[in-house]
C-alpha cells in the first residue's frame, strides 16, 4: 500500500499528483487532482432548530453543525453571557452543548 500524506494543507499544495507503482513484471500509473477547499461556516445545509423544547429538571442537547471547511472552533452564548463546561453544562469541540 501506498499513501502519500500532507500536513497543515495550503493552497499551493493543490493540483494533479500521480502514483507510481513498479514491480518486476510491470509498471502502472494512477493520477488524481488535489483541490482544497476552504468555506465560511454556513447554516445552509444543516440549520439549528430555531425552538427546542426540554422538560424541567431533564436534559437536552443543543447541536450546532454548520458546514465549513476548515472546521470550525465552536463557543456558547446565552444573552451577553459566554458560556463555559461546568456541572452543568458541556460544550463540545464538535458544537453540541448537552
Amino acid at each position: 500500500k501506498g499513501e502519500l500524506r500532507i500536513q497543515s494543507l495550503t493552497f499551493d499544495d493543490a493540483g494533479m499528483y500521480q502514483c507510481i507503482a513498479e514491480n518486476a513484471h510491470g509498471i502502472i500509473y494512477a493520477n488524481a487532482e488535489l483541490k482544497i477547499v476552504a468555506s465560511p461556516p454556513t447554516f445552509e445545509l444543516n440549520p439549528m432548530k430555531k425552538k427546542i423544547l426540554a422538560a424541567k429538571g431533564g436534559r437536552v442537547i443543543i447541536e450546532c453543525k454548520p458546514k465549513a471547511a476548515p472546521k470550525p472552533k465552536f463557543s456558547w452564548s446565552k444573552g451577553t453571557e459566554l458560556l463555559v463546561n461546568g456541572s452543568r453544562s458541556v460544550l463540545t469541540a464538535s458544537g453540541v452543548m448537552e
